[in-house]
């Protein structure tokens, strides 16, 4: 073969896309990997400055996808890869192999565990719709239920330390709860009867209601309404919204094992994978995929194909349990590694004071004289206050004071420091409270009737009726973005 041909053949997409011809100056393979590598630092300076910007959240989210979208199209056009409006496909080669060997360790518990998934996911209506599930699994299922109950509970205290969520987002949605009456035992009952789907699906319908009330409170004359709703879906990519590099060695763990386990569930029942692989964004990792024969699992047995649809949210709930444990431990023993001070880690919008500012880092020694050295005694104290009551803090600033608002919290959040010497402790809790979050969620919010979610494919296998499916479907994606709406005002 030529060096002219076996250029035109190197550079030949892997989709079998037409030959990419390059100037003169991108001939060299060498030149074209520094663009690369110049390319994604172009990006990576971009989104920095969007990041520390003060422009609107949703529109910062937007533009940091363009950006993503852009590198991952000149990736694409430079390295000769496969993808599509910035989203690239690494097939692995060997990919097929190492999951052959996860199912040679792991195969024999696991439709066992795909099993006690479905009854997680639809919690006592599993029995409805999938009745090949045994007792045995089925009660397995619901003590996973219950205990998710708890997990997801205390996700929230972990995600709150470790996402970065707009404080009167956080607020505003803890004010909205706590003026539902028997919120907790509703949410519990609707877990238990319909499993995770149905408490997700609830919480999304229920916040899309009040933000739908705010909107046609505020076209009816209420200027203030608008700001008694907020966003119910919050963007998670590694260093817009989670810690960098702990954010990416937890998409990877969720990827590697969503992915790994639909695989693992497809050996089982003979179901052909084509090939498997990553899915970036730009330089960013997003995804991983498992390319099965989907036409084979259609036209086989439908308990196939609900074990291989459940598997992987299975496997990621199964992971979030398992590593909730030792990140509640070390979230519990924190204390004893931290200094005996709370630093301020975030302020709202109509946060107002007269006298020194409160800034992000400031440290609080007094508040109304009382002396404070952890956050157990600052939850204790504000928790004597009122609403719109005044506090005068005496901090590493000097002294300011400020007004309690409306539901009786300051205009600020808090937290404590770890001491110099036990640093380390920071990104290990990161990590494993970021698999554990991340996990739990993906294997939720996968198992909604979403479009491309493995979610619709098993409400197709609940529902024999497509338009069932359809209304379902529409009620959902309606409701998920609704949930969108308030960044264009946040």
């Amino acid at each position: 073969m030529d060096k002219k041909n076996k250029q035109k053949n190197n550079n030949e997409n892997a989709s079998g896309n037409a030959p990419v011809v390059y100037p003169e100056i991108l001939k060299d393979g060498k030149n074209r990997i520094g663009l690369s590598i110049f390319a994604c630092l172009i990006a990576i300076g971009l989104i920095a400055f969007l990041v520390s910007s003060g422009i609107n959240g949703m529109l910062k989210f937007i533009l940091s996808m363009v950006i993503l979208g852009i590198n991952g199209v000149a990736l694409k056009y430079l390295l000769g890869m496969e993808g599509e409006f910035g989203l690239l496909l690494f097939r692995l080669k060997n990919g097929d192999k190492g999951i052959e060997g996860l199912w040679k360790i792991f195969g024999k518990y696991w439709d066992n565990l795909t099993d006690i998934g479905l009854v997680m996911g639809f919690g006592l209506t599993s029995k409805l719709g999938f009745k090949h599930i045994s007792n045995k699994n089925f009660g397995i299922g619901i003590i996973c239920v219950l205990f998710s109950v708890i997990v997801l509970g205390f996700s929230g205290v972990i995600a709150i330390s470790l996402m970065n969520i707009p404080l009167e987002s956080l607020m505003q949605n803890m004010r909205s709860a706590s003026n539902i009456p028997y919120l907790s035992y509703i949410s519990l009952a609707i877990t238990i009867i319909f499993g995770v789907v149905g408490f997700a699906i609830f919480s999304i319908i229920l916040n899309a209601g009040q933000i739908l009330a705010s909107i046609v409170a505020y076209l009816l004359g209420d200027a203030t309404a608008l700001a008694a709703s907020s966003p119910g879906v919050y963007p998670v990519l590694p260093y817009f919204t989670i810690p960098l590099f702990e954010g990416l060695i937890a998409m990877l763990v969720l990827m590697v094992v969503h992915e790994g386990s639909h695989g693992i569930s497809a050996l089982i029942s003979k179901i052909k994978i084509k090939s498997t692989g990553l899915i970036t964004l730009g330089f960013i990792p997003v995804g991983a995929f498992v390319d099965i024969d989907e036409k084979q699992l259609d036209k086989g047995k439908k308990i196939d194909n609900a074990r291989v649809s459940v598997a992987g949210s299975a496997a990621n709930m199964f992971v979030a349990f398992l590593f909730f444990v030792p990140t509640i431990a070390l979230l519990m023993a924190m204390p004893a590694f931290q200094q005996p001070v709370i630093t301020i880690t975030g302020t709202m919008k109509n946060l107002t004071y007269t006298g020194d500012a409160l800034l992000i880092g400031t440290k609080i020694y007094f508040i109304n004289g009382t002396q404070i050295n952890n956050v157990s005694q600052y939850s204790d104290l504000m928790d004597s206050f009122k609403s719109g009551e005044a506090i005068i803090l005496s901090t590493d600033k000097g002294t300011t004071e400020t007004k309690l608002i409306a539901d009786g919290q300051p205009g600020f959040s808090v937290a404590q420091p770890l001491k110099s010497e036990f640093w380390y402790l920071k990104p290990i809790y990161a990590t494993l409270g970021l698999i554990t979050v991340l996990n739990l969620l993906v294997g939720i919010i996968n198992l909604l009737p979403l479009p491309a979610f493995d979610g619709h494919r098993l409400f197709k296998l609940i529902f024999k009726k497509e338009r069932i499916v359809t209304a379902i479907t529409a009620i959902i994606v309606v409701a998920f973005l609704m949930n969108i709406v308030p960044w264009i005002w946040q």
